[in-house]
């Protein structure tokens, strides 16, 4: 999902708070200048005001994230929560939720990433045939292969995919650094 360029910051602040220790977001009472009419504006903070804010949203590979409607526009909260906290917008960079798991907002699970680094921390494919990142089947077994810089990368054939599999995870230790999972 392409990244909208984030509301700013001071209306994001006026609108939502943000734990960061937990990366819940929580509706705030909204000013009056929010909207189109005192009624509008009493209405919705009785509604929602101290609520939790945002939605579950579901992106092309099935990957759920957790998105917020500010301004009649969608943003992942994973980049409002970059943005409360640091005052920026991520943009050119991406966001990298460290353990996987694009629910978890927490700022100590985001980390800035180029779009590179993003595919490092990724899980296999819910396709693949081994179920392991880099191992696919072959006629003599299994083979292992990383992709550095755009270069594929023969790591050998292996008789099981558990030897296969390892043989990947310590060249993706090595190249990824930071960014293996």
């Amino acid at each position: 999902m392409a990244a909208n360029k984030l509301p700013d910051l001071s209306f994001v602040r006026e609108c939502l708070d943000y734990d960061p220790d937990t990366g819940i977001f929580l509706w705030r009472e909204r000013p009056r200048g929010h909207f189109r009419t005192q009624r509008a504006c009493a209405t919705w903070n009785a509604r929602y005001a101290g609520k939790l804010a945002g939605w579950r949203l579901v992106v092309d590979r099935g990957e759920v994230y957790w998105a917020l409607t500010l301004n009649n526009r969608a943003c992942l909260a994973h980049r409002i929560a970059w943005l409360l906290t640091y005052g920026d917008d991520p943009r050119p960079h991406e966001i990298d939720h460290i353990d996987g798991n694009p629910l978890n907002n927490r700022i100590g699970n985001l980390r800035l990433a180029t779009r590179q680094q993003q595919t490092f921390n990724r899980r296999a494919r819910t396709h693949s045939i081994t179920g392991s990142r880099g191992v696919t089947e072959c006629r003599n077994g299994y083979e292992a292969r990383i992709t550095i810089s755009g270069k594929v990368h023969r790591l050998g054939v292996f008789p099981t995919i558990s030897e296969a599999s390892q043989a990947y995870r310590q060249a993706a230790k090595h190249f990824h650094g930071d960014y293996f999972r």
